[in-house]
C-alpha cells in the first residue's frame, strides 16, 4: 500500500476497513479513490494467488460513508465511524459493482455515488465452506465543479451532472 507523507509521518496505516456487517446492510457513500489491489489472506497478511503462482487482484475503493444513510456497516474495530474507509472488494462484490456500472452507463473511473447492500447468503459449492455473501450495488457518475476540467486541462469536456436518484433507488 502506498502512504502519503502525512501518512507516513503522522504513523497511520491509511483508512480503516469497511464491513457490512450483516444481510441488509447497505453501504452508502462517494467513491474517492478506487484502484487494484493484491488480495491478502485475512489470517496471514500473505498475498494469495492463483494455482500458477499469480496473485489475485481485486478491487480496492476508498468511500467517503454516509453515516445517516448507511445500516450495519463498521468501519476498523469497534464502534468506529471513520469519514473516510476502505472497502476490499471480494469477488461477488467487484461482480455486484461491475454489473451496477454497466447499468449506469459509467466506468468504475467514473463513479461517485455508490451504495452496496448485502444480501441473503448463497449457498456454498462445498459444505465445509462458509456460505458466499451476496451483494447488489448501485452507482452513479461523478459530477465535477464547474470549471474543474478547464483548470485541469482535461480534453475531454465535462461529465453532465447526475440525475437525482430514482423512487425506491439504493442510493436514494
Amino acid at each position: 500500500m502506498v502512504k502519503s507523507v502525512d501518512d507516513l509521518l503522522e504513523g497511520s496505516g491509511g483508512n480503516p476497513y469497511i464491513k457490512l456487517n450483516y444481510p441488509g446492510a447497505k453501504l452508502v457513500g462517494e467513491v474517492v479513490d478506487a484502484r487494484v489491489g493484491v488480495e491478502r489472506d485475512y489470517d496471514t497478511g500473505q498475498p494469495v494467488t492463483w494455482d500458477d503462482g499469480s496473485p489475485k487482484q481485486q478491487l480496492v475503493l476508498d468511500i467517503r460513508i454516509d453515516w445517516e444513510r448507511s445500516v450495519g456497516v463498521t468501519t476498523g474495530k469497534g464502534d468506529e465511524q471513520a469519514e473516510i474507509g476502505t472497502l476490499y472488494c471480494k469477488w461477488l462484490q467487484q461482480q455486484a459493482i461491475a454489473q451496477a456500472c454497466k447499468a449506469a452507463g459509467v466506468k468504475m473511473s467514473q463513479v461517485g455515488p455508490i451504495a452496496l447492500v448485502r444480501l441473503e447468503d448463497g449457498v456454498p459449492s462445498n459444505p465445509k465452506r462458509k456460505p458466499p455473501h451476496q451483494f447488489a450495488a448501485e452507482v452513479a457518475r461523478r459530477t465535477a465543479a464547474p470549471g474543474v476540467d478547464s483548470l485541469l486541462g482535461a480534453s475531454e469536456p465535462a461529465a453532465p451532472p447526475a440525475a437525482a436518484p430514482a423512487p425506491g433507488s439504493l442510493l436514494g
